[in-house]
């Protein structure tokens, strides 16, 4: 035991701490190892799942976009056949004209 003053005049007595066994500190040590695994097996499962969530969202965003630009090119070719048939009605609406000015000069 080694003695020291505590400031009040009197020794104070601090018992010395035993030393652990060679079994107890390798237990100790496998524990520890044991827990840090577990600990770092959580993390990477944490860390598939997080990776799984974003390839889904990014497939998601990808197939949003798809359909989008599927919508963008239906609207296109249905304003494509709008025009089309304006075309073909101006066209006949010209001709018509053109009759009806040469019956009249007839």
């Amino acid at each position: 035991m080694a003695v020291s003053d505590n400031g009040s005049g009197e020794p104070e007595k601090k018992e010395k701490r035993a030393r652990r066994s060679g079994t107890e500190t390798i237990a100790y040590l496998k524990e520890k190892s044991a827990k840090e695994f577990q600990i770092r097996q959580e993390e990477l499962q944490i860390r598939k799942e997080e990776q799984c969530a974003q390839a889904k969202r990014q497939e998601q965003m990808a197939q949003q976009l798809i359909q989008q630009q599927e919508h963008q090119q239906n609207m296109f070719a249905n304003l494509q056949q709008q025009q089309n048939q304006q075309l073909q009605q101006l066209s006949q609406m010209q001709m018509a004209m053109i009759a009806w000015f040469q019956a009249e000069k007839a």
